[in-house]
């Protein structure tokens, strides 16, 4: 009994120290107005058939130092040269920007976009003129 105990052990303390598997970070830079809420990234999914899927889910991860980030529903053109979507509107979630007002420079915000599989985390940079 004392043998088995020794090797659970040792089983979960490896099994655990093994690190996750690394996100997809995509980096991605955005150019706003300083005070007025803008409009980043349209975020939606749409099926071979061209019609739009639930929104994808937006988790905050790092919040902007010199402004505000907020979620609300929008619409996308989906822009695919030479695909059967181009130039479809498929709903999706639109993820947005508004400075501090008089603020001007740059700004950093980190989101992920919706979970499981096809999850990734924005990483984006944004320039306040």
């Amino acid at each position: 009994m004392r043998v088995l105990s020794l090797i659970i052990s040792t089983t979960l303390a490896v099994a655990v120290s093994f690190p996750a598997a690394a996100a997809d970070v995509r980096e991605r830079n955005a150019t706003v107005a300083s005070g007025k809420m803008e409009r980043l990234f349209v975020h939606s999914d749409y099926g071979t058939d061209c019609r739009g899927g639930p929104a994808p889910k937006i988790a905050l991860k790092t919040k902007p130092k010199n402004g505000k980030f907020g979620t609300a529903a929008s619409v996308e053109v989906v822009k695919r040269d030479g695909h059967k979507c181009d130039g479809k509107k498929i709903d999706g979630i639109g993820v947005f920007y508004q400075s501090k007002p008089g603020f001007k420079g740059t700004d950093h915000v980190v989101y992920q976009r919706g979970t499981g599989k096809n999850a990734f985390v924005m990483d984006v940079t944004v320039t306040v003129k």
